[in-house]
């Protein structure tokens, strides 16, 4: 799978009829949906939940950034894909805004696969992470 096969939109709760409840980071896959599928699942063939993924926001030079999810029991990468700084703000503000949860929703052909999510850590291009700019819930140590 390549980061060309993903592209995101984020999606602010409430700003369209048929926009989610929480804000969102909708990742489409146009690539082949077999091997992310793998990706998704459990040993017992169950699709991870939220709880088991991470997320992180690595920034670059420019205005843009690589998003990437990952198994937490693994640390496998299930994806990487390039993203607007703005577009990851943009959730980040909106949950802080609200109570601080946001939702990854992956879209493989015709599935829709989300994770309910509280913690985005966000990270500058020399590898340090910036709190500030992070979703951290209070309960969780770094």
């Amino acid at each position: 799978m390549k980061r060309e096969h993903f592209s995101l939109t984020a999606v602010r709760a409430g700003e369209k009829p048929d926009a989610p409840d929480v804000p969102t980071l909708r990742i489409t896959h146009s690539g082949a949906a077999a091997p992310l599928r793998d990706r998704l699942t459990d040993d017992d063939g169950a699709t991870l939940e939220g709880d088991a993924v991470d997320v992180a926001f690595r920034k670059r030079e420019q205005e843009t950034g690589v998003l990437s999810i990952a198994d937490r029991l693994t640390g496998a990468f299930i994806c990487e894909l390039e993203a607007d700084i703005a577009d990851v703000k943009r959730v980040v503000d909106a949950a802080e805004a609200t109570d601080d949860r946001y939702r990854i929703e992956l879209v493989v052909g015709d599935e829709r696969i989300r994770f309910e999510k509280q913690t985005l850590l966000v990270y500058d291009d020399t590898g340090q992470l910036r709190r500030s700019c992070s979703l951290i819930p209070g309960s969780v140590e770094l």
